[in-house]
């Protein structure tokens, strides 16, 4: 599970993934975004590609989070496979 993009845009904190490797329309992409006990999470179904499996377009908010750091996760859950990216950092201003 690979976080591929991650942007703050037009005041929504958006994210997109993909997991190598599995090729599936059953799974769900979860995207978690948190920062020490705050967190926020935004949900997309997954959608086959010829040898993966892409996390659409996720979208958070941003007009309630504290300026900062935050650190964004994406988990990938289906019948077959779990998958979990590395943390990654975005700054909200």
């Amino acid at each position: 599970m690979t976080i591929v993009t991650l942007d703050v845009i037009d005041g929504d904190l958006e994210a997109t993934g993909i997991v190598t490797g599995v090729a599936e329309d059953s799974g769900t992409c979860t995207l978690t975004v948190s920062r020490g006990g705050d967190q926020r999470t935004a949900t997309a179904p997954g959608a086959a590609g010829p040898d993966s499996t892409n996390c659409g377009l996720m979208k958070i908010s941003t007009d309630d989070f504290a300026s900062g750091e935050w650190e964004a996760i994406i988990d990938y859950s289906s019948d077959t496979y779990r998958g979990r990216s590395n943390g990654q950092a975005v700054t909200v201003r």
